[in-house]
């Protein structure tokens, strides 16, 4: 008797914390990062080029932040099913000395696959400094004018792969530039803490 109530106290305990990982980890997945503060202008001392005559989007990206293959995904099915007017930049922040790795990422090869894409190495994280970026897979899109259009993320979740609102957004004002600014919440690893544990081995998006 006492060992069927052990197995069943057992059962029990497992059955709970199946379901409490299982709800860590939704939550996980579904918490945004908080980018909302980046300018409303083009920042002046921006050293990005950027012509006159079109629209600039930039993503920033932490080159080994695994969540963040998704973001570069929905944004080459944007750029996809635009015409080719618009010339992404993808910024991959290096705030810290960067191992030998870092420069030749699987991430980074996905970003060069954009059509079009310029990939540039932000050292010294200045450029995400300028524009506010905290979290990896930050979309920041500006007009002709250098008017922020949009800012946030274009996936419905970390490391959430398939069409969603955000990237929607993003394409709906890319075709029509008259459509409301739009904001979305932002899913990835935080630039600051991926610089700090990535040459420790450890996986950042795992310690926020």
């Amino acid at each position: 008797m006492k060992s069927t109530s052990l197995g069943w106290m057992t059962a029990l305990i497992w059955a709970v914390l199946v379901c409490g990982g299982s709800l860590l980890l939704m939550w996980f997945d579904t918490r945004p990062s908080d980018d909302s503060h980046v300018p409303s202008q083009w920042p002046a001392e921006s050293r990005i080029d950027r012509a006159a005559s079109q629209p600039i989007l930039i993503m920033f990206l932490h080159p080994n932040c695994p969540c963040s293959r998704a973001s570069v995904h929905e944004l080459a099915a944007v750029i996809n099913a635009l015409a080719p007017r618009l010339v992404p930049r993808i910024e991959f922040v290096l705030r810290t000395e960067a191992i030998r790795d870092w420069r030749a990422s699987a991430l980074r090869h996905d970003a060069s696959s954009i059509r079009g894409a310029v990939v540039i190495d932000d050292d010294g994280g200045w450029e995400a400094a300028r524009f506010g970026a905290q979290t990896s897979g930050l979309v920041l899109l500006y007009d002709r004018s250098g008017v922020l259009r949009f800012h946030g993320g274009i996936t419905a979740g970390r490391g959430h792969e398939g069409g969603n609102r955000a990237e929607d957004s993003l394409a709906g004002i890319l075709r029509n530039p008259s459509t409301a600014i739009s904001q979305t919440s932002v899913y990835g690893c935080s630039l600051e803490l991926a610089q700090q544990h990535a040459t420790k081995g450890v996986n950042a998006c795992l310690i926020q």
